[in-house]
């Protein structure tokens, strides 16, 4: 099933291209608000890659802006037809011009909510194809391309800078960088809409990331399912990737893994800059969880990068100093969740019966969950699993003298440090 689409819900015209234009893009009409639509395939029942040119006509900036969709809300997808396009309100705030994406797959059925732009059986990879209507764009108008995108939108606009020849900027916030690291349920969706011709005997449930991996790379192994290493990226591209802290499992499934083999070398801050300037990494504040990135850090930047600013002066000036940056420094992502020269144990009598303990921290125990091992002379191990508390209590009749007392301090991104003391008696 293919879900028509509604183009004249977005007031704009229509230029629909031939079977080879992405073969060879030709001038696109963007004097006006225009929609192009690109066959990615022969014959007229071929999906298509829909783009939406708008605010062009007599902007002289010299960037304009790409806009890939996150997951689709139930709103969206109950009240409108594809295409799905976003970006309005942040290019009217940045006063740049709009290149909006929508995502084929997405046109498949009503159960798929997000498909990260990678493409499907029908399709082939989409990143390339995506590029190449960029780099045309930027080609033809002599602007530099802003590469905008969060969540699954982070996603594509990480994976499509790999492939653009030109220079360009990055911007994503609380990106996915491996689908598999992801939710299950979305990577199953993702496998049945897209690639269940390839399976018609059906597509089992993963039980995990590495089931889910092995599914992808069993039945799509020729597309992009992982973000290319933050290393390979070109040299005439700059990310900024902004990351909520307490959206824990992208942080510590996402993030960390796409920056392993990057260096940041001062790590005393709140935003971390490669020595080259062309990753700038911000783990800031701003709601629970996965949420949505507020206008004014993102208008922020956008306004940073048309002005030229060096990404030092950026991460400096318009991050560090911001509403929006942590309280303290996010040393976790450097394997510094906790410095054991400023941690102690306290340990007391809190009652006849009951021993208390409690490790004393420099950082926020927020971004924190504590383990307690205490061992006697007589090798009986007594343990408190994780939890969020920094506090913890033992049967004192359970307990012999003197004991070793361990307690393990895990971060969002899984490191875990320990500290250790003595206690001979209470």
């Amino acid at each position: 099933m293919t879900i028509e689409p509604n183009y004249s819900r977005w007031k704009a015209g229509l230029q629909r291209h031939g079977d080879d234009a992405l073969a060879a893009i030709p001038p696109l009409e963007i004097a006006t608000d225009t929609i192009h639509v690109f066959p990615l395939g022969p014959g007229g029942d071929a999906p298509t890659l829909d783009v939406l040119a708008r605010s062009f006509g007599g902007n002289t900036r010299s960037h304009f802006l790409v806009v890939f969709s996150a997951a689709l809300g139930a709103t969206a997808r109950t009240q409108g037809s594809p295409p799905y396009f976003s970006g309005d309100q942040l290019a009217a705030t940045s006063g740049l011009p709009l290149l909006a994406i929508s995502d084929p797959t997405l046109a498949m059925d009503n159960e798929i909510r997000l498909a990260w732009y990678v493409g499907n059986h029908a399709t082939g990879p989409l990143f390339g194809r995506i590029a190449e209507v960029i780099d045309a764009l930027a080609l033809q108008t002599g602007k530099t391309p802003i590469l905008v995108g969060g969540s699954g939108g982070g996603y594509a606009a990480l994976s499509t800078a790999h492939y653009l020849r030109g220079a360009a900027d990055v911007v994503v916030s609380n990106p996915q960088t491996c689908i598999s690291r992801y939710m299950k349920e979305a990577g199953h969706q993702f496998l049945k809409t897209g690639f269940g011709v390839r399976r018609p005997q059906g597509i089992p449930e993963p039980k995990d990331a590495e089931s889910l991996q092995a599914l992808l790379d069993d039945i799509c192994p020729e597309f992009d399912t992982r973000v290319p290493d933050a290393a390979l990226l070109r040299r005439n591209k700059r990310v900024f990737y902004l990351q909520n802290i307490s959206d824990h499992a992208h942080v510590k499934n996402h993030a960390r893994p796409y920056f392993d083999n990057e260096s940041f070398p001062d790590r005393s801050g709140k935003c971390f800059v490669t020595e080259d300037g062309r990753m700038i990494f911000f783990p800031g504040e701003w709601g629970q969880g996965h949420a949505k990135t507020p206008m004014g850090l993102l208008a922020g930047i956008l306004e940073g990068i048309v002005k030229g600013e060096s990404a030092s002066h950026l991460a400096k000036e318009r991050l560090e100093k911001s509403e929006w940056a942590a309280a303290k420094p996010f040393l976790t992502l450097l394997g510094q969740s906790l410095d054991r020269r400023n941690a102690f144990i306290q340990a007391e009598k809190a009652s006849e019966s009951r021993m208390a303990v409690a490790l004393s921290i420099p950082y926020p125990k927020r971004t924190l969950e504590y383990a307690f091992y205490l061992r006697g002379p007589d090798g009986v191990l007594h343990q408190v699993p994780y939890q969020k508390s920094a506090k913890a209590s033992f049967e004192l009749v359970d307990v012999r003298f003197p004991a070793l007392l361990t307690v393990f301090a895990k971060d969002n991104l899984g490191v875990i440090k320990t500290v250790r003391r003595r206690i001979d008696a209470l």
